[in-house]
């Protein structure tokens, strides 16, 4: 009786051993895992910095090349009007030159 009593204690002290091992890698998977899961939302929050850098950058440049457009607008009308002055004279002298043929 005794001898099965050290059999069944020692199977019982296998199993444990057993199950705290088990029981430590997984904690070990587990400080893996959460380890592992603290680099990724680092990463994650740099990279949503990172979005949100480029686009203000984004909207910088949108807002620069709208002010562009407006200066090029504004250049448009300034050389057109120019244009209209400088016709002005031409036709002005074109109709003198036809009085004078025509005198």
């Amino acid at each position: 009786n005794a001898d099965k009593a050290r059999a069944h204690i020692e199977a019982l002290q296998n199993t444990l051993q057993s199950t705290q091992a088990k029981r430590n890698s997984k904690a070990q998977e587990i400080d893996a895992l959460t380890t592992r899961s603290k680099g990724l939302r680092a990463e994650n929050d740099a990279l949503k910095v990172a979005l949100h850098d480029a686009l203000d950058v984004a909207k910088q440049r949108e807002e620069e090349c709208d002010a562009a457009a407006g200066h090029a607008r504004g250049a448009r009308k300034v050389q057109e009007a120019a244009q209209v002055h400088i016709k002005q004279p031409e036709t002005v002298l074109h109709n003198v030159k036809a009085k004078l043929v025509s005198k």
